[in-house]
C-alpha cells in the first residue's frame, strides 16, 4: 500500500541547507520548483527542504511523507488501525494530503504517490 517514503525537513535556510546537502553530504537536488521546495535523492527514499518560516506550526519540525497510490482507501485502512489521519486537504493546486502524528509527535503526511 506505501509505495514510497520522503523526509521533509524544515529549515532555516534554504540555501545553506541546499549547500550543506548538495556540496557537502554530495546528495542529488532533483527537484527544486520553487523557493519553498527542494528534493534531494538519497537512494531509495528522498530528502526534502521546506523553509520552516512558510509553515509556523510545523517550526522545528522533521516530518515523513508516506506515498500511495490510493490515498482516501489508504487513509481510511490506516484509521481503521488507529493512525487518526485527518481530512485530505489541498493547500495548493496540485498538492493533496491528509496528516497524522506518531506517538511521539512526528508529522506524518499520507500523500498521492509521486
Amino acid at each position: 500500500m506505501i509505495a514510497g517514503a520522503q523526509i521533509i525537513l524544515y529549515v532555516e535556510d534554504m540555501e545553506r541547507s541546499r549547500r550543506f546537502y548538495e556540496e557537502i553530504i554530495g546528495l542529488i537536488l532533483t527537484s527544486s520548483p520553487s523557493p519553498y521546495w527542494m528534493t534531494f535523492d538519497c537512494g531509495g527514499t528522498s530528502l526534502a527542504l521546506h523553509p520552516q518560516d512558510s509553515v509556523d506550526e510545523f517550526r522545528n519540525t522533521t516530518a515523513i511523507a508516506l506515498f500511495t497510490s490510493e490515498l482516501e482507501k489508504s487513509r481510511s485502512i490506516f484509521n481503521g488501525r488507529g493512525a487518526n489521519f485527518g481530512e485530505i486537504v489541498e493547500p495548493h493546486p496540485g498538492v493533496e494530503f491528509c496528516l497524522t502524528q506518531d506517538p511521539d509527535g512526528t508529522m506524518i503526511f499520507l500523500k498521492p504517490s509521486l
